[in-house]
């Protein structure tokens, strides 16, 4: 609710009725509609900076909005108060909630496993880092010629670190075995 010019909430109930407090909410604009109107009018959308900044502000408050549909809305609504283009505003939304959906799950990660010293990220395994893991899930598996030729391995046919030590393991602990079965 905005108030009378002049006035702050107690010098305004003093000296105003109960009607026009009561009428004074009753006609306030909802509160992301005065929330947007206050970020458009804090900036100067005339220049292409203060579009930016506007459009940046403005985005980021309407990604914090539960439905996509009052996203979609708001985002129409703000690009043609600053002149700019729906197309650019949601893209810039799609990677503000891209964003914010990966911080949220870094969050989760890192309150279920508070000890955890590596994040582990599937997307940026390399084709090499692939190939290593899988020749390990290999020889863990199987039995006969595939284990034999952990033997003619070496660490340094590794490059991952998890997969070199992994490796390191394995072999010691088959190396011990054959040794123990002679």
């Amino acid at each position: 609710v905005s108030l009378p010019s002049g006035y702050d909430p107690a010098k305004f109930i003093m000296e105003k009725k109960d009607e026009n407090i009561i009428d004074l909410v009753n006609s306030a604009e909802p509160l992301v509609d005065f929330t947007l109107k206050s970020i458009l009018e804090r900036k100067d959308t005339s220049t292409i900076n203060g579009k930016l900044k506007t459009a940046y502000d403005a985005v980021n408050f309407i990604s914090d909005l539960p439905s996509r549909i009052l996203q979609e809305e708001y985002i129409k609504k703000v690009a043609q108060k600053i002149d700019m283009s729906e197309q650019r505003l949601f893209s810039y939304l799609s990677d503000v909630n891209k964003k914010k959906r990966e911080q949220t799950l870094t969050t989760i990660r890192r309150k279920t496993y508070p000890k955890a010293e590596v994040e582990f990220d599937k997307t940026k395994i390399s084709p090499q880092t692939s190939i290593e893991l899988e020749a390990i899930s290999i020889i863990i598996q199987s039995e006969g010629k595939p284990r034999e030729i952990l033997f003619e391995l070496e660490k340094d046919d590794f490059k991952y670190p998890p997969a070199k030590e992994i490796f390191t393991l394995l072999k010691g602990g088959l190396i011990e075995s054959y040794i123990s079965s002679i």
